[in-house]
Parts: C-alpha cells; sequence; structure tokens
C-alpha cells in the first residue's frame, strides 16, 4: 500500500481522518465525501412487509461489526418483545435468538434494493469508537435516509458530519433505550425525523452534485 502511494501523484478518500493518516504518504491528497447516485437510491418500489402488530426495527452491514453490535446485545434483548428485529448481513449468535428475521448480505448491484425491502419504521447504527471506525464515512446513514427512516446511531465522528437530523447517542444502554423508546411511541416523530434525513441526504450528498470536485481532483 505504501509502495502504491508513494508511486501516486494524488490519492482521493472519503473522510478527513483518512487524508491525515495517508498524506505522510503520498504528495496530495483530496477528501470528496461519499455520496449516492440518484437513480439508484431513491423512489425504490418497496415490498411491505406484514406488521405483526409490532414495528420493525434494524440494522444492515458487513463482518467487521461484532464489535459495534455486542455493544448494543442488551438494548436489543430489552425490546425483544416490543419490536421486530430485523437484521441483514452480521447477526451474531448472542443476538440472534432476539432477532425476528435475518437476511444474508447480498452484491452491491442488489443492495439498495435489498435494504428498501426490509421495509423498516426505524434504523440503527451503533459504531465504537475506536480508530477504525473514526476513519468511516457517514455512508450508512446516507443509505438510511435514502430510505426515509429514522435513525439511531452512536455520537462517533462519522455521523458527526454536517450535523444530521438524528438521534446521535452515547454509546452507553441507557441513552441507547431512551432514544429508541422516543421513536417507538410516537409514530409522528418517526415521520419527521424520516423525513428529514431524507431531505438532508437529497441536499448534500447526490453524486450528481459531485461531479465539479471529482474532475478538480482527477484533473486539477
Amino acid at each position: 500500500m505504501r509502495r502504491a502511494l508513494e508511486l501516486s501523484d494524488r490519492l482521493v478518500v472519503t473522510t478527513e481522518p483518512l487524508r491525515e493518516y495517508y498524506q505522510a504518504f503520498v504528495p496530495e491528497t483530496r477528501v470528496i465525501p461519499n455520496a449516492l447516485v440518484e437513480t439508484t437510491w431513491f423512489d425504490l418500489p418497496v415490498t411491505r412487509r406484514e406488521r405483526s402488530g409490532k414495528l420493525r426495527v434494524g440494522w444492515a452491514g458487513a463482518q467487521q461489526h461484532l464489535g459495534d453490535l455486542d455493544m448494543i446485545h442488551t438494548v436489543v434483548a430489552h425490546f425483544s418483545t416490543q419490536v421486530d428485529w430485523v437484521f441483514m448481513g452480521m447477526c451474531p449468535p448472542s443476538i440472534q435468538p432476539q432477532v425476528k428475521e435475518v437476511h444474508p448480505f447480498v452484491s452491491i448491484n442488489v443492495y439498495p434494493q435489498t435494504l428498501a425491502n426490509l421495509d423498516l419504521d426505524i434504523a440503527i447504527a451503533p459504531l465504537e469508537d475506536n480508530p477504525f471506525n473514526t476513519c468511516k464515512s457517514n455512508l450508512r446513514l446516507l443509505e438510511y435516509g435514502a430510505m426515509g427512516w429514522p435513525v439511531v446511531c452512536s455520537d462517533v465522528f462519522p455521523y458527526q458530519y454536517l450535523d444530521p437530523p438524528v438521534f446521535r447517542i452515547a454509546n452507553e444502554t441507557d441513552a441507547w433505550l431512551e432514544a429508541l423508546r422516543k421513536l417507538i411511541d410516537d409514530e409522528p416523530l418517526r415521520l419527521k425525523m424520516g423525513n428529514q434525513l431524507y431531505q438532508w441526504v437529497q441536499s448534500n450528498f447526490l453524486l450528481k452534485d459531485k461531479s465539479q470536485e471529482w474532475m478538480n481532483a482527477i484533473f486539477g
């Protein structure tokens, strides 16, 4: 990796922490935040799931999130009889007994539609506060926002960027319980926050609005 960077003139990354880390190995770095392709992510048809009388609360993510999910094990167990938990991708064995649906991860080609078909009422984005997660982008919030879902997430660096309209909370069990309880009990609040996040993504994170930044990064 270092050899490849030394042979490069410029590196494009998605976050400031990545730029700070890699700038020692390459002559120049540029930061261009993640963005979504409008035709891929917005206004997807949704296969509506039958409701059991419970809200669908869920999470999506790959295999490197074990620590993030272990952190909220108590939260999942607490609400297991009150909501239908829906997980896509990784679901640790310790959590599976409390989860109503576990869906496998899919290829990027069908991921947006598969995510939309989870048909969630509330989405969560827990992240441990560590160097690896600090370097991540806010992509998960963008994806949830494109779905119009209200979100509870960890108050960590990636999810602080541009102050998204979500419940951003400390990685403490009581904080997670309180935030989820507010959304579970308040349908107008869920609808309001979901719409606000959708508009926030539309206003700030469409790839078509980043074309000049990419042109400057590649040719400037």
